[in-house]
């Protein structure tokens, strides 16, 4: 499955050592395909009691259970100051009745205090029906539908932890209708308008962002989980561009074999 911003993800519940060998993601859509692959090793509880019959087995065991106690207590992990890897960015220029997109990376990934606060113009903004933020993966975004010319301003992300915080800005423009009309009575104006209005003919308003015809390419591979304990529960993500083709389809595979999904896994 393919979300809005282009990730996918394989989650695994409740492990098994069958669930051990090569995961494989291939997308597809009617120009090509691309693929990934990550590799995990789960060692069972038998693996574990065999392992403290022999030399350096306890050792083994107990830097298992000092990992694990460290993932379950946020407080024994240090993470840095947020740093944007890649800054807040989409469309600048908007059509009133449009949609907009903006996203921005930001590190450390996985620090539990990490917040973020959005802002335009300096003033909080009220999330509603039509503005929807997500933040996952190290991905932060906002998505606003029917943009009006209100909608127009400096856009600001912050990210914020207990080392320090940082930010990232937009600015974003939304043409009004209005304007259009001003732009009438300049020269060229009516081919313009003319333009607009052969535009609106081809593309309904629902297909503002029409996928581009590329075959995929994963702009991030697949993550490798290592060696995990039987009973743990693991993430698989990556993502994918083209991120809005209709025609996009994504399939699993386990050591050459195809993945069905069920209880324990989802996609």
């Amino acid at each position: 499955m393919v979300n809005n911003f282009g990730h996918v993800s394989l989650e695994i519940s409740g492990l098994r050592e069958s669930d051990t060998g090569i995961y494989e993601c291939r997308a597809k859509n009617n120009i090509g395909e691309a693929v990934t692959t990550a590799s995990i090793t789960v060692q069972g509880k038998a693996s574990l009691i065999l392992d403290s019959q022999h030399p350096e087995g306890m050792r083994k065991i107990t830097a298992l259970e000092t990992k694990t106690e460290r993932q379950n207590c946020h407080e024994d992990v240090s993470f840095g100051k947020p740093v944007f890897t890649s800054p807040l960015n989409g469309k600048s220029d908007v059509s009133e009745g449009g949609a907009l997109h903006m996203e921005a990376r930001v590190v450390p990934v996985g620090d539990p205090k990490l917040t973020f606060e959005w802002t335009k113009n300096g003033e909080q903004i009220n999330f509603g029906s039509r503005m929807r933020v997500s933040q996952d993966f190290g991905f932060v975004t906002l998505d606003i539908m029917q943009c009006i010319p209100e909608d127009s301003g400096m856009y600001m992300v912050k990210a914020l932890n207990l080392v320090g915080e940082t930010s990232s800005s937009l600015a974003v423009h939304v043409g009004g209708k209005g304007g259009i009309l001003a732009d009438s009575m300049h020269p060229e104006s009516f081919k313009k308008v003319t333009q607009l209005e052969h535009l609106k003919d081809r593309q309904p308003d629902d297909v503002i962002d029409a996928p581009e015809n590329q075959p995929p390419v994963f702009m991030e591979q697949l993550n490798n989980v290592g060696t995990q304990t039987d009973g743990q529960s693991v993430s698989f993500f990556a993502k994918i561009e083209p991120k809005n083709d209709p025609n996009l389809k994504i399939e699993w595979e386990l050591n050459g074999k195809t993945l069905e999904t069920g209880d324990r896994r989802s996609s």
